[in-house]
Order: structure tokens, then C-alpha cells, then sequence
């Protein structure tokens, strides 16, 4: 039977995985009109906008591994509650 952590668990699992995939398409030239970049955009961005105003040194951005390791630490939180 799935529990709540289980799901919550999976959750941040799917959400790291989409957080990766941004990380690498930022470093090609994509257009962003398409549908799923947009998607993933639109997912992952209010997430990094808190992180960005302290998380960015000259023109990089540091926000996307410090929004990973905040979530990967309530993912093993949660691990150990299982």
C-alpha cells in the first residue's frame, strides 16, 4: 500500500529528475516555445526564483544544486521515516 511519504518521496524523486533535465538544457540553445520545455520551465522556475537572490554569483547561477541538495535532504528525512 502505498503511504503518503512513499508518495512524497516519489514526488521529490520526479522533481529532482525534472530540476537535472532544466540544468542540462540550459547549457544549449533550445527554443522554449516547445511544449515540454515549457513545461519543465514552468515547473522548476517559482521553485529557483527565492533561491536565485542569494544563490547567483556574477552570471552563474548556483540556485538549481542548492534547491538539489535542500530537496535530497527531505528526501532522506522522509527515507528514514520508511
Amino acid at each position: 500500500m502505498l503511504t503518503f511519504l512513499d508518495f512524497l518521496n516519489f514526488t521529490l524523486n520526479v522533481y529532482l529528475v525534472i530540476l537535472f533535465i532544466r540544468v542540462i538544457l540550459s547549457w544549449f540553445s533550445f527554443n522554449w516555445d516547445n511544449p515540454l520545455l515549457n513545461f519543465i520551465f514552468e515547473i522548476t522556475e517559482p521553485v529557483l526564483i527565492p533561491f536565485r537572490k542569494f544563490a547567483t554569483f556574477g552570471n552563474i547561477d548556483f540556485s538549481p544544486v542548492l534547491v538539489m541538495i535542500i530537496l535530497e535532504i527531505i528526501r532522506q528525512v522522509i527515507n528514514n521515516f520508511l
